[in-house]
């Protein structure tokens, strides 16, 4: 998902980490989330590729206004929230 991400340059995303119990350290969940992705982009068109993720601990839910009632994302909210990392995985890309 990439709030804003219609108006930005290129696409970036928020993943969910696995729940507490089956949660691996924060390098090998990169490590696994960057490999898929370096096996899925060849294969897109460039507009379509992600380049830049943010892994958030965080589950989206209803309780913290992240999903409305119907379990759809509320991206005003989760933009809105995640404002610094979602600059900064943008920065971080237009800095390469």
């Amino acid at each position: 998902m990439g709030p804003g991400g219609e108006s930005r340059r290129h696409n970036g995303g928020i993943g969910l980490r696995r729940c507490a119990r089956e949660r691996l350290d924060h390098d090998d969940d990169r490590e696994q989330a960057q490999a898929a992705l370096d096996a899925v982009n060849p294969d897109l068109p460039h507009y379509k590729q992600i380049r830049a993720f943010h892994l958030q601990p965080e589950t989206f839910s209803i309780e913290n206004g992240f999903l409305t009632a119907n379990g759809k994302l509320k991206r005003d909210a989760i933009a809105l929230r995640l404002k610094s990392e979602i600059e900064e995985m943008y920065q971080v890309k237009q800095a390469s």
